[in-house]
Order: C-alpha cells, then structure tokens, then sequence
C-alpha cells in the first residue's frame, strides 16, 4: 500500500542499523543491514488510521492459518504493528527516555533487509537517502505480512519512499544549513530564497504543485 502522508520518527536509510540473524538457507549466523523508518500516525486522522488497520486486518485474513493460528490477533503475545504512542511515551518516562514526540500518535516501523529503499521528492524525482530525517513528511510504499516464528504478528516491509515536505527536525542532530544560517542568510541578485527541499528538487521557476 502507499501511506496517507506521515510523519518519520526514527530514521535507519542513509546509515541503516546492522542486524544478527539466522540465514534460512544454513542456518549460520549472519550481519544483515536493516533499513528502516518508524512512522507517526496522528490520532487526530482517523482516515489514516482506518485505512492502514485494514491491509493490517486483510495480512491476518491472508496468514491464517497457514501462518497464524485462528483468533490470533486476540491472543496477548500478538504484535500489532500499529502501537499506541502514548503508551510508549509514559514507558520512556519510567526509562528515563524522552519519546515525548510519539504523544497523540500512532506509529509503526517499516523495513527492508539488505536493500536501501527508492527514495523519491513530491516530484518522482530520486534523492539522496539523507533526505529523509527524523521530522520530515513522507509517502511509504509498503506491504504487511503475517509471521510466526519466536513470536506471532505482523510486520511492515519497506519498498520505497516519497519525500513530501519538510518539517521541524525531532530528537536534536544538526540542523539543515538553511536553518542553522537563517539570520545571516542574504538574497543574492536576481534570486529567490527557498527552503532546503524544494531549492535542491523544486520546479525551474520555483514554483510547486503540492496540493498543501
């Protein structure tokens, strides 16, 4: 499915993290490059929530019961990939973690082992995979799948991402040039200031055709 616009928490695509799994084939251990981004969810938007439970709901219909047993997504070891992030907020408060910008969300994490995703502007435009960072806006392309193996549940595989728009950078980091200058920042002759995404992938007069 392609994602009602979201919002990226936790960002793996420039650096992935590196995984320790079992090959299937012989079952040695081997390090695998994940590549990943954790999505908000507004609880506001209803629409999107709707619309992501149902390809969660048609991935327990299609993994049951040659993966999952009947009455799986009641059982208390199930995992929805869509997760309360209210929930996880209060538990980073008792870890003394701060995930304050999960609250009024829901959020899922998408993946992809050993392959970096497409990476795409609003304009189908491939970018650099440091374009996508924590607090930007984006379209995923993804599919849920049901599993059965330690535990039981159902994932999100990552295919592709859209940059959509840019947004207020979350969990600190450097700031983007055009932001970190933006008091000394001076127009040059004849040019016209844009931000950061739309100066590097917008249209030849500057113009943009998002609907937003």
């Amino acid at each position: 499915m392609i994602t009602p616009v979201v919002r990226c928490s936790f960002v793996y695509i420039a650096s992935p993290r590196v995984i320790t799994r079992k090959d299937k084939k012989t079952g040695a251990m081997k390090d695998v490059e994940s590549y990943e981004v954790t999505a908000l969810v507004s609880k506001h938007d209803s629409v999107a929530y709707a619309a992501l439970m149902q390809e969660v709901n048609a991935a327990i219909q299609a993994g049951t019961p040659k993966i999952l047993p009947e009455g799986a997504a009641k059982l208390s070891q199930f995992r929805n990939p869509l997760r309360d992030g209210d929930a996880y907020a209060e538990e980073g408060v008792v870890l003394g973690k701060d995930r304050s910008s999960f609250r009024g969300n829901w959020f899922f994490t998408a993946k992809t082992l050993g392959r970096c995703p497409g990476i795409v502007d609003r304009f189908g435009r491939f970018m650099e995979p440091d374009g996508i960072y924590p607090g930007c806006y984006v379209r995923l392309d993804i599919r849920f799948a049901a599993y059965n193996n330690e535990s039981i549940g159902v994932t999100a595989y990552l295919n592709n991402v859209m940059f959509v728009r840019d947004g207020e950078r979350l969990g600190g980091g450097a700031a983007p040039a055009p932001t970190a200058f933006a008091q000394y920042i001076e127009n040059a002759p004849d040019a016209v200031t844009m931000p950061q995404h739309e100066a590097a992938y917008g249209s030849e007069d500057g113009s943009s055709d998002l609907p937003f």
